[in-house]
């Protein structure tokens, strides 16, 4: 019983990188969020945001890009006390958390970045 690994170059990688992007964006299942920083943590101000769009208890990957700065570190250190929230660069996206997950929240300044990937900018 050895390791099943399947061999993929760059250029198919990218297609079904940009196949699953298609499929979450034409579901409705991604979201956009404008980019707010944080001076300390505030979980409870996230959980309310997830809950008003209900997505409370579904699994959600947040995609932003740019430095973690202070102000964003925060933003990360309020997102992974929630259940099932996940925080990733857009640039670092690869299939395997885009099919774990159900729900997209693209951070803005991640924006550019992700419509590049699915070829549209």
């Amino acid at each position: 019983k050895g390791d099943v690994t399947i061999r993929m170059n760059q250029k198919e990688k990218r297609a079904a990188l940009r196949y699953l992007l298609a499929e979450k964006v034409k579901s409705g299942a991604v979201l956009l969020l404008e980019d707010e920083a944080f001076d300390v943590p505030r979980t409870k101000k996230l959980s309310t945001f997830f809950r008003s769009v209900s997505l409370e208890g579904v699994r959600t990957l947040v995609l932003g890009e740019g430095i973690l700065d202070r102000e964003r570190g925060n933003f990360v250190k309020s997102l992974r006390n929630i259940p099932k929230k996940e925080y990733g660069r857009v640039s670092q996206l690869n299939g395997y958390s885009l099919a774990k997950c159900r729900t997209l929240v693209v951070l803005s300044s991640g924006l550019s970045t992700f419509l590049s990937m699915l070829g549209v900018a």
